[in-house]
């Protein structure tokens, strides 16, 4: 084979080398690029996702099924992010309470919505110096209890959330803030996504004002 021979043929596969260089970066760039934007994509999705809870509250401020709205919302956002491959899970709790009024004993409503995907075996409540435990709330079920109060002047209140599982362990404290003459919708959530691309989690509350009859 003579020199010219060999220098054409050491020149195509350099040419060639180059070439298949010069894709594999782009197919890089293409994926990083694919990457990048699908992990946009699903951070505005969780974003949507939270503004959702607050936007279902406001939407149901003025009806008496507020917790059935807020735990209808979650079963659906659950099934529409599994049939893209990502896992929702949220655990909810809301209070409300009827007009206070003062020095009379007023009831505060609990709910407590798991959609944990696993059962939680323990659960505490602690509201003003009062305790309720229950030994086992179901996966995608709702706790229904309830407390009570009496004050003289607006309050802030601690509800204290403590509940576990075969796997975790948590304890939150929620504010209660009581008002006279205000009726009150309170929501506290902890609500988490993961795909094979990210995991992200917030934990929020919302207060809604239902009604108040307080003079200006």
């Amino acid at each position: 084979m003579r020199k010219g021979q060999i220098f054409i043929i050491m020149a195509i596969i350099v040419i060639v080398a180059m070439v298949l260089l010069k894709t594999s970066l782009n197919l890089t760039s293409i994926l990083e690029n694919k990457r990048f934007l699908e992990l946009g994509l699903e951070n505005l999705e969780f974003q949507n996702l939270r503004n959702e809870f607050t936007k279902t509250m406001q939407i149901s401020y003025n009806q008496t099924n507020i917790s059935s709205n807020l735990n209808n919302f979650i079963s659906f956002s659950k099934d529409s992010f599994l049939s893209r491959a990502t896992i929702l899970t949220a655990i909810g709790l809301t209070a409300t309470f009827p007009n206070v009024a003062q020095n009379i004993t007023t009831p505060l409503n609990i709910t407590v919505m798991n959609y944990l995907d696993e059962d939680i075996t323990s659960l505490n409540l602690t509201f003003n110096n009062t305790l309720q435990s229950f030994t086992s709330v179901g996966k995608s079920s709702v706790l229904v209890t309830n407390f009570s109060f009496n004050t003289s002047a607006n309050i802030n209140y601690s509800l204290v959330l403590n509940y576990s599982s075969s796997s975790f362990n948590s304890s939150e404290n929620i504010t209660i803030p009581v008002e006279i003459a205000t009726t009150k919708f309170i929501g506290f959530f902890d609500i988490k996504i993961v795909s094979n691309r990210l995991m992200q989690r917030d934990k929020f509350t919302e207060i809604i004002v239902l009604n108040s009859t307080r003079s200006v």
